[in-house]
């Protein structure tokens, strides 16, 4: 049974979500000198507020998840995969809005293993499973039925899409994945766990896209 998980009233976890991006932002001087660009089909905030507001409603829909619970806490597949993707664009592994596992899932392991602090077997079905998210869409071929069989998620016609605002707004702005994976990271993960989730996502010092 899956039960959807946003632990506060909107109002209050999206000011909470803008005190993390905040304070995220604190840490890092570049966000105060972003040379605002337009890409394609994607908005512009011209201003730090009209940052915040974005950012904070964004992390309000990565967050929002229907998630399993085990012992009284949400599981940690979901959210985690989440935090891999934002890793994936920062190191370049994902270029396009084609979200393939197989390139996805060494660093999901290591992560979801970090926080779990045991061994993890599925990883598949959270991959299908994230399509509960208004945001993520699994394709697959029409005359092909649908499997979270590895087999099936490894081949070349089967990958998952973000929304598309979703996907050209993480895609804008280096600086804006790391405050959100680690809002992310300081949302679903407990505090003990926090920094070997961060170490097994193996971010760079610099972004491997040229975003700015």
């Amino acid at each position: 049974m899956e039960v959807e998980v946003n632990r506060e009233p909107i109002s209050e976890s999206q000011t909470r979500a803008r005190a993390w991006l905040r304070a995220e932002r604190a840490t890092m001087p570049a966000l105060g000198s972003v040379e605002w660009r337009r890409v394609p089909s994607s908005p512009m905030y011209p201003s730090p507020l009209e940052l915040e507001q974005a950012d904070a409603a964004l992390l309000e829909r990565l967050s929002t998840l229907k998630v399993h619970r085990a012992h009284g806490r949400p599981t940690l597949k979901k959210p985690v995969l989440i935090m891999v993707v934002l890793s994936a664009m920062e190191r370049g592994v994902i270029r396009e809005n084609k979200i393939r596992l197989c390139d996805l899932e060494a660093t999901y392991r290591r992560a979801l293993e970090a926080a779990a602090g045991k061994p993890v077997r599925n990883l598949t079905d959270p991959f299908v499973r994230l399509a509960t998210a208004e945001f993520w869409t699994l394709q697959t071929p029409d005359h092909v039925a649908r499997s979270s069989s590895k087999r099936f998620l490894y081949r070349d016609d089967v990958w998952a899409s973000l929304d598309r605002e979703v996907y050209n707004v993480l895609m804008t702005s280096s600086p804006r994945r790391r405050a959100l994976l680690s809002a992310m990271i300081a949302k679903w993960i407990p505090p003990e766990r926090r920094e070997a989730v961060r170490n097994s996502l193996e971010m760079p010092l610099q972004s491997a896209g040229s975003s700015t």
